[in-house]
């Protein structure tokens, strides 16, 4: 999976170097924090959950109007992923993955091209993966740690340093269902929308 994301990065980067010099290309990293457990079993006293995780990428950006902008970002990060079984078995806790692709549009609200806030809204992919469930997807086809859709909202701010380089730094709530499936299901499930708090601070270019 990593490495598919990788290529994708790169032909994104090919894209861009022949691209107009209307394309901004920006680098980004920053966090992304899960706010809810993913699923839990309240009569088994089960629950998985996903720690927060580091994340970087790369966003292409084009002005659609003086105050409307559409990106495509791709990105990926790592954090840990935590499980507790049977109420007094000790949680277990491993390496995860997180991987996105995301469709924005940014909308300028106050201020000018040179400093703004703006409105951030879209749609995207997301999937996280740990060797655990990989494990236990080869056991039983019926457990997954499934990618899901993705809706973004929030707010970014940018500043131009110079007439080629500017800064972002966008903070966005990423709303979708939990990813965890269990074949059988838990006896006591119980699933919440998820809304994971991520801040990004970017350097984009203008060719």
């Amino acid at each position: 999976m990593r490495s598919k994301f990788l290529v994708a990065a790169a032909l994104i980067v090919g894209t861009a170097s022949t691209a107009s010099a209307q394309i901004e290309v920006a680098g980004f990293a920053g966090t992304m924090v899960p706010l809810h457990v993913m699923v839990m079993d309240t009569a088994g006293g089960t629950y998985f959950n996903m720690s927060a995780h580091r994340v970087y990428g790369i966003r292409l950006g084009k002005s659609l109007s003086p105050t409307l902008g559409l990106e495509l970002q791709l990105g990926t990060g790592s954090g840990s992923f935590d499980a507790l079984s049977g109420g007094t078995t000790p949680i277990i806790n491993l390496p995860s993955n997180v991987y996105f692709a995301d469709a924005r549009l940014r909308l300028r609200l106050v201020g000018s091209s040179d400093a703004s806030l703006n409105a951030i809204g879209g749609v995207g992919y997301t999937k996280f993966s740990t060797g655990l469930f990989q494990v236990a997807h080869e056991q039983d086809s019926g457990n997954n740690l499934k990618g899901v859709v993705t809706g973004i909202v929030g707010l970014g701010v940018r500043a131009k340093v110079n007439g080629q380089m500017t800064l972002t730094v966008d903070a966005t709530d990423r709303i979708h269902s939990q990813m965890v499936v269990v074949s059988g299901g838990l006896s006591g499930q119980i699933e919440k929308m998820q809304h994971d708090a991520t801040v990004l601070a970017g350097v984009s270019f203008t060719p």
